[in-house]
């Protein structure tokens, strides 16, 4: 079983926005990119949670999430968490909504949490 997550942002922007330092990425941008990185490293509680985990995970932008995986799983629908199982069939962990009503990292690591109990 491991993560995948998908951010609601481009590499390409990500990039032009790197390359130019005023701008900042917000939740406005991508909730979960905000709740799991910072404009230069990785969130200090979800870096502890992450590297505390016994679950793979894996990130994708937008861009290499559709480029390298052709899935029912739409822009539209960013960003968005699945849970793969071993024999790699994809499941919704958490959809759009759901990331985007939560309000700190803190919460969000206390929801995963919370949704694994169920599984």
């Amino acid at each position: 079983m491991g993560f995948i997550f998908v951010y609601n942002v481009s590499r390409h922007y990500l990039d032009s926005i790197f390359g130019n330092h005023r701008q900042f990425i917000g939740p406005e941008v991508c909730k979960l990119f905000a709740f799991t990185k910072t404009l230069s490293s990785e969130r200090a509680a979800w870096k502890n949670f992450r590297e505390s985990s016994q679950i793979p995970m894996r990130f994708f932008y937008s861009n290499e999430w559709f480029t390298e995986w052709h899935t029912k799983f739409h822009y539209e629908m960013l960003p968005l968490i699945l849970l793969e199982d071993r024999s790699g069939k994809k499941e919704l962990f958490m959809g759009a909504s759901e990331i985007n009503a939560i309000a700190s990292v803190d919460e969000f690591i206390i929801e995963i949490k919370e949704r694994l109990k169920n599984h």
